[in-house]
This record gives structure tokens, C-alpha cells and sequence, in this order.
């Protein structure tokens, strides 16, 4: 499809880095780095060709990478920190392929997707934030696992709410 939009550069680097962010969340657990890894590459492919579906995909395996840490015992916060970066390479990813497809060439789409990224950083931190704390006070001992399928659960059902 040679009609299809691709983002500018600047506008995808917030979703590359947060992308990148999880790669050095889950490296404590060698495996889960590894897989983050081709997560990565499948995220910036996505976003290159401005396809939804690749982008999808290179979320999906961070996820999984994310997934693998924590039942490879990585740090509560590590994990949380984690999910929330995977969240924000989706959203922001998603973000910037619908304003290069909206503005085309009448327009870059920095202010846009900076602001969004500010507010979607903020609600996701809140969000993770109440986790956490609610983790500390009623989990008393619960293991990081549980926590990390909570997690998933979560995300399915922002995902299935999105579409």
C-alpha cells in the first residue's frame, strides 16, 4: 500500500521509547530481555510502515516479555513499570499512525500526540500508582505472578473496550 501514511520520526519516538523502556525494565530476567528485544523491532517496524497490525504484534511479545519477568520473580515495581511502558508504546504507536493517516501531509502532528502522551503518561501512572498501593496494603504476601495475570486482565479488557 504505497497511499498509507508513515508517521514523521519525532512523532513515533515516545512510543519507541517506551517500547525501549521495557526492554530494560525485563533485562534483569535475561529472557524476558531477550524477547522485549524482537518486541521492539516489531514495534518500530509497525510504525515505520504505519501498520496497526505490526504494532500490534511488537506490543503483544513486549507483553509477553513483561509476562516472563514476572514469573521469572522480577521486582513488583519493575513489573508495573513495565506493563505501564507496553500500555504507552500501544497507545502512543496507535497515536501516531492515526494523525499521520488524519493530517497527512497538511500537518506534523507534534502538539497533538504531545499532549496525548502527557495525559495518557499521567492517567497511567495514577492507574498503576492505585495498583500498587492497593497490591501493598490488602496483598500481604501475594505473589508477583498473580499480580502480573491482574494485569493482563486489565489490559484485555482496555483493548477489548478500544475496539
Amino acid at each position: 500500500m504505497a497511499d498509507r501514511e508513515t508517521p514523521p520520526r519525532r512523532t513515533v519516538a515516545p512510543a519507541v521509547a517506551a517500547a525501549v523502556f521495557v526492554v530494560v525494565a525485563t533485562s534483569p530476567v535475561p529472557i524476558a530481555g531477550l524477547v522485549a528485544i524482537i518486541g521492539v523491532g516489531a514495534v518500530i517496524v509497525g510504525l515505520t510502515r504505519g501498520s496497526r497490525g505490526v504494532l500490534l504484534v511488537g506490543v503483544t511479545v513486549q507483553f509477553g516479555s513483561v509476562l516472563v519477568a514476572a514469573l521469572g520473580a522480577l521486582r513488583l515495581e519493575l513489573v508495573l513499570a513495565a506493563s505501564l511502558a507496553v500500555l504507552l508504546a500501544w497507545d502512543l504507536g496507535e497515536q501516531a499512525i492515526s494523525v499521520a493517516e488524519q493530517l497527512a501531509v497538511a500537518g506534523r502532528g507534534t502538539r497533538p500526540l504531545v499532549v496525548h502522551a502527557a495525559g495518557a503518561t499521567l492517567v497511567g501512572t495514577l492507574l498503576f500508582a492505585s495498583v500498587y498501593g492497593l497490591y501493598r496494603l490488602a496483598g500481604n504476601g501475594q505473589p508477583v505472578p498473580a499480580l502480573a495475570l491482574l494485569l493482563g486482565g486489565g489490559v484485555l479488557v482496555i483493548a477489548g473496550m478500544r475496539l
